[in-house]
């Protein structure tokens, strides 16, 4: 699965990929007014698309962008969650060079160096 997957994703040498948890196909690109700006219309494919979540957007074999959802739309009502099978559409926070092809992938871990904050604490004493 891991030679499969490095096949598919060229991540930053100094990042772990983490562990995907949706990936969805964007299928269109809206431009949407001044406050949105661009927005993918996707099909969730696998897993499920959690708005807050950690995410990267793949061309080929390249990552071109990481981030997390801004918003996230299913029969254009603003939602938590979306679940395999179904479209939705996915805004970012910082982002508008999403393109149809590209493929979205949620994550939880991984990072750079401020990965491993010492989110845990909570229970050292």
């Amino acid at each position: 699965v891991n030679a499969r997957l490095s096949d598919l994703v060229a991540p930053p040498a100094s990042k772990w990929l983490g562990t995907v948890t949706g990936r969805a196909d964007v299928l269109q690109t809206f431009k949407i007014g001044k406050g949105v700006g661009m927005v993918a219309g996707c099909k969730v494919t696998e897993g499920a698309m959690k708005r807050g979540s950690n995410l990267r957007v793949v061309r080929g074999k390249q990552v071109m962008h990481e981030g997390s959802i801004n918003e996230l739309r299913y029969l254009k009502e603003q939602v938590e969650v979306v679940e395999a099978g179904s479209e939705c559409g996915i805004s970012f926070e910082t982002f508008d060079g999403v393109k149809e092809g590209d493929v979205i992938e949620c994550y939880v871990g991984g990072g750079g160096a401020d990965a491993d904050d010492g989110g845990g604490e909570d229970d050292s004493d």
